[in-house]
């Protein structure tokens, strides 16, 4: 019988201390960790908290990483007065193996990225080439975990970034810059649309201008060369074309040199991009020039995640046409509902659904949907739109398109009854109400 209890006691014994670590342990450490993240990093977008407690060699140990130096310090102070006594092993985002290349700026036209660091993860966001971004760590597969320019987290691969130190990244903001004007562009490994391409270009994107063109470089065959297939440009079919310097002359007037972040150098027609500066000088967002800049992708189809014109969503669609017009928005409808300058519609969040009722809008605003608030539960938004006036919105809802709010006019939006706020962006950029202009990201003040 003294046998037989023993071998029912064993099991439990084993439960209880599965890991190395017994259940009381446990259960305390995921409690504080869960404070100290909802104090700190409450959202895993723009804050990291990864932690967790492991048995390792007879000791306990907290490991992870987090991008809030004091929220390690909280956890591992909380832990010590609550008797768990544990290694600290938790690292501080940037990770330190990156060594000073913690800068970084998008190299493709258009980089994916991922909630999690696999191809089978989520779709998150999208960043544009030329954009900047900050590399928080980095997996074994092939990914950074980063930071965009509006501060959203998320993995991309690490061949859609061009790596930097601080210097390094000061130099590319210092160099002249152009950007692209229109949808669909390609840079040429030639002044010649029948020439290879080295890459597609998209509408927003950023690139270095090499200037104008010049003989030397023109009669230049690009020949195999050893790289990984992404760093160096390989056209191992150019055949030798010799240039004059009268041809060089009529070129310049079609033709631009520029080059990736990653020093891919190639031709773009001058027709499809502007001086950045200049672009720069004149991008101060109006409500008409807004509202154009998201008519460009009319009849687009809903793309989770995206914010380009290879595809957008409803937040990715408010936040391309600002950034076309020199604002940088929050990522997601739920984050950009808290920027900007409220504006009152809480009648017709109420249901009464009239024109009146929208008057203190006005052209460019912003209007959230998604479900009210209750005294059983929060509020929460799922979708947002551009206000075009007179009761019309653009939005990305199953394909950019456009509707009203308002029961009775041709092409109602349904979903208007679950309107619950509106914002105005414009005039409140670099306010501390979390919208930025393209100009501080470029232009920082020294």
């Amino acid at each position: 019988m003294a046998l037989a209890a023993t071998l029912l006691v064993m099991p439990a014994r084993a439960q209880e201390h599965k890991d190395g670590l017994c259940n009381k342990c446990t259960e305390k450490f995921e409690k504080i960790s869960k404070e100290i993240k909802a104090e700190y990093a409450p959202d895993s977008r723009d804050k990291i908290f990864e932690v967790k407690l492991i048995h390792k060699d007879g000791e306990k140990a907290v490991v992870g990483s987090t991008t809030e130096a004091a929220a390690k310090e909280a956890l591992m102070a909380k832990l010590k007065l609550e008797g768990l006594n544990a290694a600290d092993e938790v690292k501080i985002l940037p990770d330190a193996e990156l060594g000073e290349k913690t800068y970084g700026v998008i190299c493709v036209s258009v980089a994916q990225f991922r909630c999690d660091g696999r191809m089978s993860g989520e779709s998150a966001t999208q960043a544009i080439m030329g954009m900047p971004v900050t590399i928080l760590n980095g997996n074994d597969g092939g990914w950074y975990r980063a930071v965009t320019m509006e501060g959203y987290i998320a993995w991309t691969l690490k061949r859609n970034i061009q790596e930097m130190t601080k210097a390094e990244y000061e130099e590319y903001l210092a160099k002249p810059k152009v950007i692209t004007m229109v949808k669909h562009s390609t840079l040429y490994t030639k002044p010649d649309t029948k020439s290879m391409q080295i890459c597609d270009i998209v509408l927003g994107d950023i690139l270095i201008d090499g200037g104008d063109l010049d003989l030397e470089t023109l009669n230049t065959v690009a020949v195999p060369q050893k790289g990984d297939g992404m760093r160096e440009f390989i056209d191992p079919w150019a055949k030798k074309i010799t240039y004059r310097a009268s041809d060089v002359k009529k070129l310049n007037k079609l033709w631009r040199k520029v080059s990736t972040a990653d020093g891919r150098t190639g031709y773009m027609l001058k027709s499809d991009i502007q001086d950045f500066n200049e672009w720069l000088k004149g991008a101060q967002p109006t409500a008409d020039n807004v509202i154009e800049s998201a008519k460009l992708w009319t009849g687009s189809p809903y793309t989770w995640g995206g914010t380009s014109y290879k595809g957008v969503d409803c937040s990715g669609l408010a936040k391309s046409a600002y950034f076309l017009n020199g604002y940088v928005l929050r990522r997601d409808a739920s984050q950009q509902c808290l920027t900007g300058d409220p504006v009152d519609i809480d009648k017709f969040v109420a249901g009464e659904l009239t024109l009146e009722n929208l008057s203190n809008l006005k052209k460019g605003d912003l209007i959230f949907f998604g479900r009210k608030a209750t005294p059983e539960r929060k509020e929460r938004i799922t979708h947002v739109a551009l206000y075009m006036g007179d009761g019309m919105i653009i939005h990305s809802s199953d394909i950019v398109r456009i509707n009203s709010l308002i029961p009775g006019t041709p092409n109602f939006y349904g979903g208007a009854k679950n309107t619950v706020r509106a914002s105005r962006i414009i005039g409140t950029a670099d306010q501390g109400k979390g919208v930025v202009s393209v100009a501080k990201i470029f232009k920082p003040e020294k």
